[in-house]
């Protein structure tokens, strides 16, 4: 979300003196995904599925739980929204304007990756392409937009996602207490 909103502020700025390699480090950025593996239990389905449910006493753990599976896929449906606007819209804007090899220059093994040893992918410095013309094109600004507003969507729901978590762990404390 950081790039986005980075190239979304250059570009906002129209300064003619646009860092190239603070933009193709940008462009990289937004490339990365986390892997998310939100998935529900097998476990889990069956004491949904089973009526197993019914042997929760309490009335609104019972409800929360039935209501993980909502909670979850909401979730997922919008990381894969992120995913594929990407994917599919952002992407191949960058690779019809932009010079995706020089772009891979910026690779840098994020906090928490493994470095796997990797080189930058070979480019040519005479096809060398300055990418803030992209900044200037209203079409890529509205991607940028576009995949803002996905993201943003995604940190409300995740965030929400927490709260709900912290508060059925809560819950759950509090049963567990009753058989102490």
């Amino acid at each position: 979300m950081k790039s986005v909103e980075t190239l979304l502020i250059l570009a906002s700025n129209r300064n003619p003196d646009y860092d190239g390699e603070e933009i193709d480090q940008h462009l990289h950025n937004l490339g990365w995904w986390t892997e998310q593996n939100l998935v529900i239990s097998g476990s889990f389905n069956s004491v949904i599925s089973s009526g197993t449910l019914q042997l929760i006493e309490n009335a609104e753990l019972r409800q929360d739980v039935a209501d993980w599976p909502r909670y979850l896929n909401s979730v997922i449906t919008l990381l894969k929204q992120d995913f594929d606007a990407y994917t599919n819209v952002m992407q191949p804007y960058i690779r019809r304007h932009g010079y995706l090899a020089q772009i891979d220059q910026h690779f840098q093994v994020r906090e928490g990756y493994t470095d796997y040893g990797w080189a930058p992918v070979p480019y040519s410095e005479s096809l060398r392409i300055d990418h803030s013309a992209m900044l200037e094109d209203l079409q890529f600004v509205n991607l940028l937009t576009e995949q803002l507003w996905i993201q943003r969507e995604v940190k409300v729901t995740l965030a929400e996602l927490h709260e709900f978590l912290d508060h059925e762990i809560d819950v759950i404390d509090s049963e567990l207490l009753r058989f102490k």
